[in-house]
């Protein structure tokens, strides 16, 4: 469960997805490829009406690891998608950001996506 449109929450998703490069020998029994992004996407900071106070803007280590998550051949284009988004937004969000929010809650928010299956 990832609950960023951060780079380094989807850098701990791919982690948990697909393995971890330093042990990638054993990544047959470390990885959890049955794992789902339940967190926020970039398409949320507009549904959501997430203020922009609540978003952070990006660093240069963070579009260093952009950069370095976009050459990940197995990587999803849905999730290189959301990182060009996160790279052409400069800016990332954390799941507190709906806090901030009117007539929405971490519960109400989760219920929705995982009813709708919108990983």
């Amino acid at each position: 469960m990832n609950f960023f449109f951060s780079l380094l929450g989807i850098e701990i998703l791919c982690v948990y997805k697909f393995g971890s490069l330093t042990m990638s020998f054993d990544n047959e029994n470390l990885a959890t490829p049955g794992i789902k992004w339940l967190g926020l996407h970039c398409s949320d900071w507009k549904k959501y009406r997430i203020s922009k106070s609540s978003l952070i803007r990006i660093s240069s280590a963070d579009r260093k690891k952009a950069y370095h998550l976009l050459q990940r051949n197995y990587l999803q284009a849905e999730w290189k998608k959301e990182i060009c988004l996160i790279l052409y937004m400069g800016y990332k969000a954390e799941i507190q950001s709906l806090d901030d929010c009117e007539n929405v809650n971490l519960l109400n928010y989760l219920i929705s996506k995982i009813s709708r299956s919108r990983f």
